[in-house]
């Protein structure tokens, strides 16, 4: 599963099974979402190309990010 933070501020992200599919549903979603948006097939390309990971690279991190939550609230609820 291949996923991209969606172009738009605080949107969300978009997934799908490979970048061909990822850069369809980026232009689909852009003209759905964003109409105000100038965006065309060659600027989904360009942001699939040079931003899209694979979903499990974004499941290590959501998990790096909770580990390292718990362990500033560890150190701060012992004073450290």
């Amino acid at each position: 599963m291949r996923r991209i933070d969606c172009p738009a501020v605080d949107c969300g992200h978009l997934h799908a099974a490979s970048d061909e599919q990822l850069m369809q549903s980026v232009v689909r979603h852009v003209h759905e979402a964003h109409p105000e948006m100038s965006f065309r097939s060659h600027d989904a390309e360009l942001l699939v190309h040079s931003g899209a990971y694979d979903d499990t690279e974004h499941t290590a991190r959501k998990k790096q990010s909770l580990a390292d939550l718990a362990d500033v609230a560890g150190r701060a609820s012992t004073g450290y």
